[in-house]
């Protein structure tokens, strides 16, 4: 399975998430706290779940958008809030640049990375993630391209489960 993986590093966690997903953002102080504790030769990094037949996916090109400026980590709160707890249809156009406006964001330049290449390969890496592990649920997690693991139970319980399948194969 791995031969043929998208994923580029060997040693890594990848979190497969939504902004749409509560488990999600209730799930960020524990990952940042756990990806603090990694072994330096691993990797952890989130991607948003992108497949046109799932309504999880519809906020992809907000997230590809958000990381090609650099800003994704230090916003992501900011439109977890906006979804999960407001409501806001961030895929809407008019609501999402007051969203832009709120959150001190550029309008035009968010417009001009979100046509970019860079954007468009990224959604296009994370749907080929998304489709080769076939995740059509979040938040899951993918362990050193190998094993795909839903969280079953509660942090550090869990940390401590991703750990050892990172381990698995040194």
């Amino acid at each position: 399975m791995q031969a043929n993986s998208p994923i580029k590093n060997d040693r890594s966690i990848i979190e497969v998430m939504s902004y749409g997903c509560h488990y999600c953002a209730a799930n960020e102080e524990n990952l940042a706290e756990f990806s603090r504790t990694l072994p330096p030769d691993s990797t952890f990094t989130s991607i948003h779940i992108a497949d046109e037949d799932n309504g999880l996916a519809a906020y992809a090109p907000l997230f590809a958008t958000l990381e090609a400026m650099g800003i994704e980590k230090q916003i992501r709160d900011s439109a977890y809030n906006a979804i999960i707890t407001r409501n806001v249809d961030l895929t809407d156009e008019k609501k999402l640049n007051g969203w832009l406006v709120k959150n001190n964001i550029d309008v035009v330049k968010f417009n001009t990375f979100r046509l970019s290449k860079a954007v468009k390969e990224r959604l296009s890496e994370m749907a080929a993630i998304t489709a080769y592990y076939d995740i059509n649920a979040t938040p899951m997690f993918i362990i050193n391209k190998r094993y795909v693991v839903a969280q079953d139970r509660e942090f550090p319980a869990f940390a401590q489960r991703i750990r050892e399948l990172l381990e698995e194969d040194k």
